[in-house]
């Protein structure tokens, strides 16, 4: 009764052990073809004697000029410029111009004055009127200080004699100003003796 047991007991161990071996194999199997369509298939084979053409070689010349007969035209200086950049372009322009010849737009200009040449002429206008004005000015306050350096004299003349004690009257004699002016001049001399004295103190200072 054991060995029975025992046998049933390994048969059904062998089963399920070659059941798990044939469902590991199976997963395998369609792990590999799932991998294999996700890849392109290069290894193709064709039947004996088959082969694919070998690659044509590298077209000569004469290939060449017969697939192109006709022969470009030489480039415009428009394509140049614009092949070469625009500064090397004008370079090559300016450089088959003669050296004598101008541009048309240029040549039109040159008959009448060019903006430049009026911007320029009326900036030295506005100059030439600005030290004019300068130089009126100066004349103006030049003549001020001659008049007031030709009355100073006079005033200094009065102070001096105010300060004597000459009168009004002989102040304007004297000096040749008008009256009230010469008393002006004593007023003044007046003040500046009396505030000479208070001055004098205010310098000293208490003792």
């Amino acid at each position: 009764m054991d060995l029975t047991q025992f046998a049933w007991r390994d048969g059904v161990l062998l089963i399920a052990v070659a059941i798990g071996v044939y469902v590991a194999i199976t997963l395998l199997r369609l792990w590999q073809i799932g991998h294999k369509r996700g890849q392109p298939d290069l290894s193709i084979e064709g039947p004996p004697g088959f082969g694919f053409p070998e690659a044509d070689p590298a077209p000569t010349v004469a290939t060449t000029e017969y697939e192109l007969p006709f022969a470009f035209p030489p480039p415009s200086r428009g394509a140049a410029e614009s092949d070469d950049g625009p500064g090397q372009g004008r370079a090559a322009v300016s450089a088959e111009r003669p050296p004598g010849s101008r541009p048309k737009e240029v040549q039109s200009t040159l008959g009448g004055p060019t903006f430049f040449e009026t911007l320029g002429t009326s900036l030295l206008e506005q100059e030439v009127r600005q030290l004019r004005a300068e130089v009126a000015a100066l004349r103006e306050e030049l003549a001020d200080l001659q008049a007031a350096q030709r009355v100073s004299p006079q005033y200094g003349d009065a102070m001096a004699l105010a300060r004597r004690g000459f009168d009004a009257r002989g102040i304007a004699d004297h000096c040749g100003i008008a009256l009230g002016e010469a008393e002006l001049v004593r007023s003044l001399a007046r003040g500046v003796e009396e505030r000479r004295p208070e001055n004098e103190y205010d310098l000293a200072g208490p003792r």
